[in-house]
């Protein structure tokens, strides 16, 4: 592991030759600044080269990270939030840390809970409530 491998987890370390990292002007305020410098950053973990990650792992991280998703099963992050070329590669840095962070929680079962009879006793009263103040504003009919 070298200075520069991204650390997610105890299960998964990005290492940097499989990080590509292009650059690009810039939208937004910034004045000429934006004319005439690349800020935006663009970071792409190369997944498919990785040889660490088993199969279902890959799908989760794929799954969970849709969005980020490119066609060849890399996951693409970009920063263009602030005017300088550094902190945006450190935003899309943790960005993608964080991202992954969420991709690896496993999400727990929902249980199906029973209402109680009281709950549904006070359920069916309110009803009968408003059904009755809504019957006293109808009309009259003789």
């Amino acid at each position: 592991m070298s200075e520069k491998d991204i650390f997610i987890n105890s299960i998964l370390t990005i290492p940097w030759k499989e990080i590509e990292i292009s650059h690009s002007r810039c939208g937004g305020p910034g004045g000429q600044n934006v004319n005439k410098l690349n800020t935006k950053v663009q970071l792409k973990w190369l997944m498919s080269t990785n040889i660490e990650l088993d199969e279902d792992l890959r799908t989760r991280l794929l799954e969970k990270c849709a969005s980020y998703t490119t066609k060849s099963g890399d996951i693409q992050v970009v920063g263009t939030q602030y005017r300088s070329q550094k902190r945006n590669l450190e935003y899309c840095i943790e960005h993608l840390r964080n991202t992954l962070l969420e991709a690896f929680k496993v999400q727990k079962k929902r249980k199906k809970k029973r209402i109680s009879r009281a709950a549904k006793d006070k359920i069916l009263r309110n009803k009968k409530f408003k059904s009755q103040k809504k019957k006293m504003r109808q009309k009259v009919i003789d």
